[in-house]
C-alpha cells in the first residue's frame, strides 16, 4: 500500500484531492489502528459514503468496497464518494462480528459519545465510529451499509431499507432499493422482541434520524462468498451509485421482489438449545403455523424432536447457519409482500 498515505484522525479531509487515498491513523487510550478510506472525485453531485466490514464476518460488503476501490477513477464520479471497506478494522481482519480487541459491535454505538477514561467509549470500535461520524456521516448525502448474515445466518440476496412502506420509507428511498437491482427488497422495521430489527444504535438508523438518506442489505452471509453473492453485491453498489448521480450509466430494470419485516412475528426463535434441522430453503413461501424445521434435544433420553413453526404467511429470507443452537437464537426470518 506504499501509495496510500498516513493521516491523523483529526487532519483528514473528506473533500481533499481529486483521489484520496488514506491510512487514516485512529487512536484510542490503549492503542492506534490504521484504516483504509478513498476519497474520489470532485465537483457538482452526491456525496455518498460506502461502507463494508462493519460486521467482521460478514465478506460481501469487504469485497464489493475494495473492489470500487481498485476500480473506480476520480474521472467516473460526479461528486465524492467515500468508501471505507473495513470499517471494523480489527473485526474484520480477525474474521468476527465484533472487535478481538474490546468485543464492541461497532453497529450498536451511533451516534458516538465522548469517550471516559476505562469506559467502552474509550476503545478503539468507539474510536472508529467518532471518525467515521465526524469525518464521513456528517458529510454524506446519503450512505450504502454493506451487510450480509456473516458466521450465524444465510440471507436471500436482498437490499434493505429501514422504514416503513407508506410512512417512514418515502417512495424515492424505494424506489433507489429497487434500482439495486438484487433478488429481493426487504423494506423492515420488527416492532419489537429479542433479536428482532431494526437494532438500536446502527449506522443506518442514526444517520436516517439526521435526514440522510441510508441503504443496506443482506447479501448470503453463513461465513463465505459465492458467486451469486459476490456478483449480486457488486451489481447493487453500483446501480446505487448510478441512481444516486454519481456514476453514469443506465440502471437496469429492476427485478426485484418487494418484501416487508414490520412485526414480531417475521422472526422465529428457538425455544430452547438444541440441534436444529431446517426443513425448508431460502426463498421458500412459507403459511402461518407451517412446520419450518425441527430441533433435536440429544441432551435427553429418547431424543425428542421439537417442531418450530411460522408465525405468519411470507417467504423465507434467512435461516441459521448453525446447526447446534442456543435458547432464543433467530433460526428463520419470513418476511411479508407488502
Amino acid at each position: 500500500m506504499s501509495d496510500w498515505q498516513r493521516v491523523a484522525a483529526a487532519d483528514f479531509d473528506a473533500a481533499a484531492g481529486l483521489r484520496q487515498q488514506a491510512l487514516v491513523e485512529i487512536a484510542w487510550e490503549d492503542g492506534r489502528l490504521e484504516l483504509p478510506v478513498l476519497a474520489l472525485g470532485r465537483g457538482p453531485g452526491p456525496r455518498v459514503l460506502v461502507t463494508g466490514g462493519t460486521h467482521g464476518d460478514e465478506y460481501e460488503g469487504q469485497w464489493t468496497a475494495a473492489a470500487l476501490c481498485r476500480e473506480l477513477t476520480a474521472e467516473e464520479v460526479h461528486g465524492r464518494l467515500l468508501v471505507v471497506p473495513t470499517l471494523n478494522r480489527p473485526a474484520a481482519l480477525a474474521g468476527r462480528r465484533t472487535s478481538p480487541i474490546d468485543g464492541a459491535d461497532i453497529n450498536r454505538v451511533f451516534p458516538p459519545r465522548e469517550s471516559a477514561p476505562g469506559s467502552k467509549e474509550s476503545g478503539p470500535s468507539a474510536a472508529i465510529a467518532r471518525f467515521l461520524w465526524e469525518k464521513c456521516i456528517l458529510s454524506a448525502d446519503a450512505l450504502l451499509d454493506i451487510h450480509s448474515g456473516g458466521n450465524e445466518h444465510e440471507f436471500v440476496l436482498s437490499s434493505n431499507l429501514q422504514g416503513r412502506l407508506g410512512s417512514t420509507a418515502g417512495e424515492a428511498d424505494v424506489a433507489a432499493l429497487m434500482a439495486m437491482g438484487a433478488p429481493y427488497a426487504i423494506v423492515f422495521d420488527e416492532g419489537g422482541g429479542e433479536g428482532g430489527m431494526p437494532h438500536g444504535g446502527t449506522i443506518e438508523g442514526a444517520a436516517r434520524a439526521l435526514g440522510k438518506r441510508c441503504f443496506s442489505s443482506e447479501l448470503g452471509g453463513a461465513g463465505r462468498l459465492t458467486p451469486d453473492s459476490v456478483a449480486v453485491a457488486r451489481a447493487a453498489a453500483l446501480n446505487l451509485l448510478r441512481h444516486l448521480g454519481l456514476l453514469r450509466g443506465a440502471v437496469p430494470p429492476s427485478r426485484s421482489i418487494l418484501l416487508t419485516m414490520a412485526r414480531p412475528e417475521n422472526s422465529v426463535a428457538a425455544p430452547l438449545a438444541g440441534l436444529f434441522a431446517p426443513h425448508v430453503r431460502l426463498g421458500d413461501e412459507v403459511r402461518e403455523g407451517q412446520r419450518l424445521g425441527e430441533l433435536c434435544r440429544l441432551e435427553e433420553p429418547g431424543f425428542p424432536l421439537l417442531p418450530v413453526t411460522a408465525r405468519c404467511d411470507g417467504i423465507v429470507v434467512a435461516v441459521a447457519a448453525r446447526a447446534r443452537v442456543g435458547e432464543g437464537d433467530t433460526l428463520f426470518f419470513v418476511a411479508e409482500r407488502p
